[in-house]
């Protein structure tokens, strides 16, 4: 009887052996899934107009409202000066470019003087703050509100300053 036991355990035994194989492998896989996290590459900046929130890399696709005013324009303003009481055209380049920030950028050459000023996002994404801010190297401060359709850019400003002036123009890329 003994020897009975003894032959159907040691049947039994390469059968246990498989289990606890199995078992080990099945385990063993999951920890190396586990591990090895999904990368998702995507824009991280919550800030942007293409925010993924799965992302785990950044990929550097993030774009922002104040990116569309981005580019060359060619404008044609007017300038009035009520101390002069008087009006002149100009047609020039001004030239609007990323900073570092995600909501401002530079504004080069307004009024055809070459100066740089540099513009918040509005509420909208056609929408440039310009604050009070230094205009061309001199005590005139310059402010206004930028407006983007399609290509065309308008805008009203007004120095302050040595002659207290308002330039409005329209610009097309």
């Amino acid at each position: 009887m003994h020897a009975n036991l003894k032959v159907t355990a040691m049947k039994k035994f390469p059968l246990l052996i498989l289990i606890i194989s199995i078992m080990f492998l099945h385990f063993s896989s999951c920890s190396k899934k586990d591990s090895n996290p999904v990368i998702v590459k995507g824009c991280m900046d919550i800030n942007s107009l293409h925010y993924n929130a799965n992302a785990t890399q950044d990929d550097g696709s993030c774009t922002y409202a104040s990116d569309a005013f981005i580019g060359v324009y060619n404008v044609q303003d007017t300038v009035y000066n009520p101390y002069t009481d008087s009006s002149y055209y100009a047609s020039y380049t001004l030239t609007i470019q990323k900073t570092t920030g995600s909501s401002t950028l530079n504004i080069y050459n307004i009024n055809d003087i070459g100066s740089t000023n540099t513009a918040q996002s509005g509420s909208s994404s056609t929408v440039l703050q310009l604050p009070n801010q230094a205009y061309h190297q001199t005590a005139i401060t310059i402010s206004g509100t930028f407006h983007l359709i399609s290509d065309t850019l308008t805008f009203a400003l007004t120095t302050v300053g040595g002659d207290n002036i308002t330039i409005k123009g329209k610009g097309i890329r």
